[in-house]
């Protein structure tokens, strides 16, 4: 009989030292599961059984529960998969939050530059209204010339303190400024796979989820999931090299960014393996554009611009699911990955979809 793992996340309120004792027990648990699923003791392994013994990462485990149902079948390979996939955007979040508290700062400096000058221009006007009372009770000469003096030198005072406010803003803009555009490459990082400048993979998921979501409750979700894979890419990589491979995924990127329409989706999903979503397409049509698509890679004569040798023919191979109402992402990705391991099974470079699967 299979066992199963109980998830039990801890409390973030629980004392310091309860916490610390409920931990230790988790650690040990993990440690235990591992070696009874016989699971390499690996760092990333740990990490991952860690965060699926806790419960901490609800998209993880649901994620494990349809695929690895009780960390079953959970090779060296899969783990490095998953950790790519759920833990590679440390760094990202570090930039981002650094890129917020900086903002932050500098909108407080700017609102103490403005809240400064509001106190300088409160004594600027008391001032003002002090002589005007003086010289309502000594309408002299002396007075008179007493008071274009002093008004004179603090006019003189003010206009300096706003020469220096002018330049404080400056400066406060500046760095607004310089922050916003670091803000925005720190997004964009945090989506966009670096090599092929297309959406990455948690990206993906997330627009997709949000799409899903946006269209509950509303008309019937018209929309298919498309994977492609290159084929034999591990091989090209081993006789071409793999600089001459990041130009090949750089040239699917492109080729399936410009077959697509404005409010479809593309994404590098992992490897050599790209997602498109798209909208308001059926399973007809959706096949149509896989094929289309795969048609057109098969047709293009590869050549090394370096050396002007001729590549060997690179193909993709296609699977295609239509999102079924109250579905999740998870299992429509399930279903457009069983369509695409079809499409290697029966030989590659085709396009297959979950009508395929029957029987």
């Amino acid at each position: 009989m299979q066992q199963v793992i109980n998830r039990s996340p801890l409390s973030d309120n629980a004392p310091d030292d309860d916490s610390n004792v409920a931990i230790i027990g988790v650690a040990q648990a993990v440690w235990a599961e591992m070696a009874l699923h016989g699971i390499v003791p690996t760092p990333h392994a740990y990490e991952i059984c860690f965060a699926y013994r806790r419960g901490d990462n609800p998209t993880l485990c649901d994620f494990i529960d349809q695929h690895h149902p009780n960390l079953a079948n959970l090779t060296p390979d899969a783990i490095e998969s998953l950790h790519a996939r759920f833990f590679n955007d440390s760094s990202v979040s570090e930039d981002l939050a650094s890129n917020v508290l900086g903002l932050q700062e500098a909108a407080d400096t700017l609102v103490g530059h403005i809240t400064g000058n509001q106190s300088a221009l409160r004594d600027y006007g008391d001032t003002l209204a002090g002589w005007a009372k003086r010289l309502d009770h000594e309408p002299t000469i002396a007075s008179l010339v007493a008071a274009v003096a002093a008004l004179t030198a603090e006019t003189t005072r003010a206009a300096a303190r706003n020469r220096a406010l002018e330049e404080k803003l400056a400066n406060s803009v500046q760095r607004i400024n310089r922050l916003r555009q670091s803000l925005s490459v720190a997004r964009a990082e945090a989506t966009t796979d670096s090599l092929t400048a297309i959406t990455n993979r948690r990206a993906f998921d997330t627009k997709a989820r949000r799409f899903i979501t946006q269209t509950r409750g509303a008309a019937p979700l018209v929309a298919c999931l498309v994977l492609f894979d290159i084929d034999n890419f591990k091989w090209f990589n081993d006789v071409h090299g793999h600089q001459t491979g990041d130009l090949i995924l750089r040239l699917v990127a492109r080729l399936l960014s410009d077959s697509v329409k404005g409010r479809d989706t593309v994404a590098r999903y992992g490897g050599e393996e790209f997602a498109v979503l798209l909208a308001g397409a059926d399973l007809r049509s959706a096949i149509s554009v896989a094929r289309q698509i795969c048609q057109s890679m098969a047709d293009r004569k590869l050549v090394k611009r370096s050396s002007g040798q001729q590549l060997t023919q690179v193909t993709l191979s296609a699977g295609v699911a239509q999102f079924i109402g109250g579905e999740n992402l998870a299992s429509w990705v399930s279903r457009a990955d069983a369509a695409l391991y079809r499409a290697k099974e029966l030989g590659r470079n085709r396009v297959c979809s979950e009508l395929d699967l029957a029987g």
